[in-house]
């Protein structure tokens, strides 16, 4: 049997600029009227189609695979021009988290939950995998887990957000997250020292 392995995959495939191709080779036409960054957004729009079909290649590949596979696919940030359409009705922190947002999918090739997820910040990605996968956690990995059921999205521009979608700031005081919210930065905080507890962060079987 082979060993488990973990693997990360970065790809530069879309990452822009958005003004390579001839116009004539867009698949993906946007209606809306995008004046200037219409040409730059239907070439986005057509990559991202053909990295949809080879996400599909990839996952009948491995169905075919005896062995139990889990993948995710998750972009890192939005395209440059997403500030500059960004619908008009979205301000301040909403429109900050709109523009911070990529969509994300977990595939496995055996039966798992089917469940739109919402809204999940990345630090929460790794542990939500291994949850799936049926891996046993750290327990700096179960903190996490805990954590987002009631805090789904933790931010770098001072905001965070529960489950209901309500928005708090870390400084608030007042707010009935604050101790889980400041106990999870505690324990970041260890595991970037030397010295730091290493039990949190290692799983005793």
């Amino acid at each position: 049997t082979a060993a488990p392995q973990f693997i990360y995959l970065l790809t530069i495939q879309n990452h822009g600029g958005w003004d390579l191709n001839p116009e004539e080779e867009d698949i993906i036409h946007a209606e809306n009227d995008l004046g200037e960054y219409k040409k730059q957004v239907n070439e986005f729009l057509s990559s991202i189609y053909l990295s949809d079909i080879a996400f599909y290649e990839l996952t009948q590949y491995f169905t075919k695979i005896d062995r139990p596979v889990l993948i995710c696919m998750v972009g890192d940030h939005s395209p440059a021009f997403a500030e500059k359409i960004v619908d008009g009705k979205y301000t301040g922190v909403e429109k900050n988290k709109r523009l911070r947002s990529t969509p994300f999918i977990i595939w496995a090739n055996w039966d798992i939950e089917s469940k739109d997820m919402g809204y999940l910040s990345m630090n929460f990605l790794v542990p939500t995998l291994l949850e799936t996968a049926g891996i046993p956690l750290s327990p700096y990995y179960q903190y996490q887990i805990n954590l987002k059921s009631d805090i789904p999205v933790v931010t770098s521009f001072d905001k965070f957000f529960d489950n209901k979608g309500n928005c708090y700031s870390y400084d608030d005081d007042t707010c009935v997250y604050k101790e889980q919210v400041d106990n999870y930065f505690y324990l970041e905080y260890n595991n970037l020292e030397e010295n730091k507890i290493q039990d949190f962060f290692e799983v005793y079987r």
